[in-house]
């Protein structure tokens, strides 16, 4: 493993990079109008959705 190589990082580091650009989004949302409703929709959105990809029905 080349620790060096970018493609190592983007292949293996994949589950950090997500939820990092999504937090990023939502706190600059939350930053910019103050509503956590929808963020906790989102929030919930989200992972309902992943799971549901992961049970193999999606």
């Amino acid at each position: 493993m080349d620790f060096r190589n970018p493609a190592y990082w983007l292949r293996y580091h994949h589950q950090c990079n997500w939820p990092f650009i999504i937090g990023t989004v939502f706190a600059v949302y939350y930053w910019k109008f103050r509503n956590i409703k929808i963020l906790m929709i989102c929030h919930f959105l989200w992972d309902f959705i992943l799971l549901y990809m992961q049970s193999g029905r999606g």
